[in-house]
C-alpha cells in the first residue's frame, strides 16, 4: 500500500512500542495520533475484592498492568480467563497461567464461554469505563464483581489535528489503522473527513465499535490475526 498510514495510539505507563513503531520498522510512513492515555487506578482493598474468586477476568494488557501495579496476586484456587493473545502473553510473562483464552477476541465471546463454566465468584479486572459486552453476558448472575484497575483518558485529537485535516494536509494518507474501539470512536471525526480511504481494524471488538459509531462497514478491513502483526499483514496485502 502506497501513502502514509495514520495510526491511532493509546499511550500506556510502560512505554511499550506502538503500532506506528511496528509499521515504521516494516518500512511504512506513519502519522501517529494519540487518542488516549492509560493511568493505573489505585484500588483500595484489592485483596478483599478478589478474595474467594473462582475466576479473574482480563480483557486487555492494561488491565493486567493495573492489577500488578496494585500488587495483585492470583490465589492457588483461582483461575484466570483472558481475551486476546497479547493479554494472555502478558499474564504468562508475569507467572500467571491462563486456562481460559477466548478464541474470538471479544469480551462478549469470553463472557458467553465463561458463563457456561463458572459456578462461583467472577471478578472482572477492567477499565473505569468499559464497552459493557462482557458484563451483559453476566446479567442476572449473582456473584459478578467489576474492579476498575485502570483509566483510559481521552485526548482532544480534533484540537491538535482538525485544522490540518480540513486544509488537506492529510491528502497523502492512504489508510487509518485503528487499534482499539475507543480510539476508533475518538477518531471518527477524522474518518469522516478522509471519507475515501480504508479503515484498518485490529479485531472484532474494534470493528463493532467502529460500526456502532457510524463507520460504513464496507470501508473497514479487519485483521485476521488480532495482533499488531496481523494488522500489519492486512495493510501490506492491500
Amino acid at each position: 500500500m502506497k501513502g502514509k498510514i495514520i495510526c491511532t495510539c493509546i499511550k500506556s505507563n510502560n512505554n511499550s512500542p506502538s503500532f506506528a513503531d511496528y509499521l515504521t520498522e516494516e518500512g511504512f510512513s506513519c502519522i501517529e495520533i494519540v487518542t488516549g492515555k492509560i493511568y493505573t487506578i489505585k484500588t483500595d482493598n484489592l485483596y478483599e475484592k478478589i478474595s474467594g474468586a473462582e475466576w479473574l477476568v482480563f480483557t486487555s494488557k492494561n488491565a493486567v498492568t493495573g492489577f500488578l501495579d496494585n500488587s495483585g496476586q492470583v490465589a492457588a484456587d483461582t483461575k484466570v480467563a483472558a481475551v486476546g493473545g497479547s493479554t494472555a502473553k502478558k499474564l504468562e510473562q508475569s507467572g500467571i497461567e491462563v486456562p481460559l483464552l477466548s478464541e474470538i477476541a471479544t469480551g462478549e465471546a469470553l463472557g458467553k464461554k465463561l458463563r457456561e463454566m463458572c459456578t462461583g465468584k467472577v471478578v472482572y479486572l477492567c477499565a473505569k469505563m468499559t464497552g459493557g459486552s462482557l458484563e451483559k453476558e453476566f446479567e442476572g448472575y449473582g456473584d459478578f464483581v467489576k474492579v476498575p484497575v485502570y483509566e483510559n483518558q481521552c485526548t482532544d485529537t480534533f484540537s491538535e489535528y482538525g485544522n490540518a485535516a480540513k486544509s488537506g494536509k492529510f491528502a497523502d494518507v492512504s489508510g487509518i489503522a485503528v487499534t482499539s474501539g475507543s480510539s476508533g470512536e475518538r477518531i471518527k471525526w477524522l474518518i469522516d473527513i478522509l471519507s475515501d480511504i480504508r479503515v484498518f481494524s485490529i479485531g472484532p471488538s474494534c470493528t463493532k465499535r467502529l460500526i456502532e459509531c457510524g463507520v460504513s462497514e464496507d470501508r473497514i478491513v479487519e485483521a485476521g490475526e488480532h495482533t499488531f502483526k496481523g494488522l500489519c499483514s492486512v495493510i501490506k496485502n492491500l
